[in-house]
């Protein structure tokens, strides 16, 4: 047992006697780490790790009290540094109660303040050194005590059962947890007591690299996060916290749909140069992201990261070599396809059932599916893939079936995130969760959900007070992201830390009216390259961002190939790590870090003056074959013009009030007119085409300055024809790659997946082609053994 163990079973009276150093005489020392116990005083090595200094008195006092401790004396608490008082590296995390209150108390008294009575009574430890309290973990969110009033002030906001109600100033919000006053004493968590980030020293290590957690958001439009949410501006308080103490991002742009998206974003790559661009992948079609490619796990792996992914993939599994775990991932949970049902984890798209989300029949399992279902029509997508090609199924699985996506996926992270602590505290860790909220179907959660994780009665009110129960569900789903994204934080908190952790946060495209997401103001939305379709909720946070980036809105046009860059940029920043020469030169993506570091945040001061959204010159047959097309659909923004090419007609659309829908019964209201239109039922929620299906036969081209008209409702293609003609012939001749697309195998891959416990699985040879046909040639599959590398 050494000294620090020992804290457990005996308790620690601080030393009290100590002569008050003043805090110009401590900040004009040097700092640096202690090397040494207290009976052998050791030196004082500054943090240039050059030559030794003798030790302070402070120092001698510490180790006496605390014993051989790792960074006795790291950064000077009054000049503005955490002091990492309980010593401990993560790989033997100290989180205890106990160790917490009587280092701060010790330290404080080390450097000449007695009055520590008020702040062990509100951690939980008497003033004598006694433990008042059992809890083995401590405090998430403990609030500074300023140096001029000592520990009298000692604040005691938790962060260990949250609320989800509007975010109270000091009682877990992510603003406390992110926030260190300069002046204090005692930072927040996560800041340097025993959390593994102390001071830097001589060598250069992957701790030192940020941790990164990326939030990949499904469908969310423009309308639907509150922090700009005309109706659901109460939905989201904790991601809304989250945005307004980081960097939010005004002019970010994805792709039209969820597959070419997430290609970018993980490539750094326009999914034009990358064979991305054309469509989505069906689980029964014999294509994936390029092999040729590398992907941001595998890029961070170099440095040294850790790399886990939760949540969906979407990006290919027919065979082993597309699965997450042989793209860089070193974990993998959660499903492989677009969508599946949020509890019972079917995928009953597949074979083009016509109203899968009508849960009219119950079938001969008691599970309320679909009407108009026969039970060879429906796949479970929920499985764990891992490195060595095996795989397990889940998605009938005690644990897994009838348990929501969301709470799986915030089970897994927050397993991750403890392994990590326990077993690679050396390592940074990237964490990547797409989730599956809030994409359809729009099921809904049940009561007990609500009442289990203590959401307060004026939000549930709200969101049920929503007439059309489409967006009502919608919202329901959104408040679960909110609580589940909450919880992971926290966890990052009570775990690797939230001192050195950037967490980003996206959604792939735009909202989907017919699933309940809404773009308002912006027109159109999901499959379309208006500004609805492309220009979605994205923004940036870490308690390491400079003063003057926390809060800031950056307007300067960034895609979402920028991220692999941005996080490089980063890195190179917050650490020693260089990574210059790591991306290749052909990359698309752009660093903005030193843009925000530097302050520009306007439209024109932006790391970008340009944008290719997208350029697809093919089209799908009715075989699901594609073939060229005569002319280009696409769209590219340069300066303060947006030129759409060729592209169908979409309008703008919002939600019901209920002052609308009481006055007018079941209609929604199209903005393009200001008429109201027939909805039928009222609802969305039971139709099972996408918005993308409400696509027409009639193409046009537009030209907007979009800087002005940022709605676009004024197309000036006619008036500015010289500009219109140069952007044209710009997307007509850019050069791209023939899509990776490829037709289903609808019998081909069916075969494999019922062979496989109805669940989706990859289901092709390594050299499997679409060569066959629709129909395919059945081929052996041994489930019970996946192929090895």
């Amino acid at each position: 047992m050494d000294a620090m163990d020992a804290m457990d079973d005996e308790a620690v009276t601080p030393p009290t006697s100590l002569e008050r150093t003043t805090t110009d005489d401590l900040c004009s020392r040097p700092y640096g780490t202690f090397v040494g116990d207290a009976t052998n005083a050791g030196s004082f090595q500054n943090d240039g790790g050059s030559g030794d200094a003798p030790v302070t008195p402070e120092a001698q006092q510490h180790a006496n009290v605390f014993g051989d401790v790792d960074n006795v004396c790291a950064e000077n608490p009054l000049c503005g540094r955490a002091t990492p008082l309980c010593g401990r590296q993560r790989d033997r995390r100290y989180r205890r109660t106990q160790c917490y209150a009587a280092a701060v108390a010790g330290g404080l008294a080390m450097l000449g303040f007695t009055a520590v009575s008020s702040f062990y009574a509100s951690h939980g430890t008497s003033s004598s050194g006694g433990v008042a309290s059992s809890v083995d973990s401590y405090p998430a969110s403990a609030e500074s005590v300023s140096a001029s009033t000592a520990a009298s002030s000692a604040a005691s906001g938790s962060l260990s059962t949250p609320s989800h109600g509007a975010a109270p100033v000091n009682s877990g919000t992510f603003a406390n947890l992110m926030t260190v006053d300069p002046t204090s004493t005692v930072p927040v968590a996560g800041s340097g007591y025993g959390d593994g980030h102390e001071a830097a020293t001589t060598a250069t290590t992957t701790t030192e690299m940020p941790h990164i957690v990326v939030f990949m958001v499904d469908d969310q439009g423009w309308n639907d996060i509150g922090y700009q949410s005309s109706d659901l501006d109460w939905a989201t308080p904790f991601i809304d916290n989250l945005a307004e103490t980081g960097v939010i991002l005004d002019h970010y742009y994805t792709m039209h749909l969820c597959t070419p998206a997430r290609a970018s974003l993980l490539t750094g790559y326009y999914p034009v140069h990358i064979s991305m661009q054309h469509d989505v992948i069906q689980p029964d079609a014999p294509w994936g992201l390029p092999l040729d490619y590398k992907l941001m796990p595998q890029y961070l792996s170099e440095l040294g990261y850790k790399t886990h992914a939760v949540g969906k993939w979407h990006l290919g599994f027919y065979n082993e070599t597309y699965l997450p775990t042989s793209r860089g991932f070193e974990s993998y949970i959660g499903y492989l396809g677009d969508q599946e049902h949020y509890k019972t984890h079917r995928y009953d798209k597949a074979l083009e059932d016509a109203n899968p989300y009508d849960n009219k029949t119950l079938m001969d399992d008691g599970e309320n599916y679909g009407e108009g279902m026969v039970r060879s029509t429906y796949f479970y997508d929920f499985i764990e893939t891992k490195p060595d090609w095996s795989f397990e199924l889940l998605g009938k699985e005690e644990g897994y079936a009838n348990i929501s996506s969301a709470e799986i996926f915030v089970r897994r992270a927050s397993q991750t995130l403890e392994d990590h602590s326990e077993y690679h505290s050396d390592k940074s860790i990237f964490m990547y969760m797409a989730w599956q909220n809030v994409h359809g179907p729009m099921d809904m959660l049940e009561d007990s959900y609500w009442e289990n994780n203590g959401f307060d009665k004026e939000r549930l009110a709200k969101m049920r007070e929503i007439p059309d129960d489409t967006r009502r569900h919608f919202a329901a789903l959104l408040m679960q992201l909110d609580t589940s994204i909450e919880s992971v934080v926290n966890k990052v908190n009570d775990t690797i830390g939230t001192d050195r952790t950037l967490f980003i946060y996206a959604s792939d495209n735009g909202g989907c009216k017919d699933a309940g997401g809404y773009n308002t103001p912006l027109r159109g939305g999901k499959h379309y390259l208006y500004e609805g379709g492309i220009r979605v909720p994205a923004f940036m946070s870490a308690q390491f961002f400079d003063v003057k980036m926390k809060g800031q809105t950056y307007k300067g046009l960034f895609h979402v190939s920028d991220w692999l860059a941005t996080i490089m940029g980063m890195i190179a920043s917050e650490s020693d790590t260089p990574t210059d020469g790591l991306l290749p030169a052909t990359i698309d993506s752009v660093s903005h870090w030193s843009n925000m570091m530097h302050g520009a945040w306007e439209y024109n001061e932006g790391e970008r003056d340009e944008i290719v959204l997208n350029v697809d010159r093919w089209h799908t047959n009715s075989d699901f074959t594609i073939s060229p097309l005569n002319f280009t659909r696409g769209a590219v923004i340069r300066g303060d013009w947006k030129l759409i090419l060729n592209e169908y007609d979409n309008r703008w659309y919002k939600p019901l009030t209920l002052e609308e829908w009481q006055s007018n019964g079941n209609y929604s209201v199209g903005l393009s007119d200001d008429t109201l239109r027939p909805s039928g039922t009222g609802s969305t929620k039971g139709v099972g085409h996408d918005c993308g299906d409400d696509m027409g036969k009639n193409m046009t081209s537009y030209l907007f300055n979009i800087t002005n008209d940022p709605h676009e409702t004024d197309n000036l293609i006619t008036q500015y024809g010289s500009i219109a003609s140069t952007l044209q012939l710009y997307l007509e001749s850019y050069s791209v790659k023939k899509p990776a697309y490829q037709r289903e195998m609808e019998t081909k891959a069916v075969g494999v997946f019922e062979k496989n416990f109805r669940h989706l699985v990859p289901w092709c040879e390594i050299d499997c082609g679409a060569s066959a046909g629709r129909a395919g040639t059945y081929a052996k599959w041994q489930s019970e053994s996946a192929k090895s590398p």
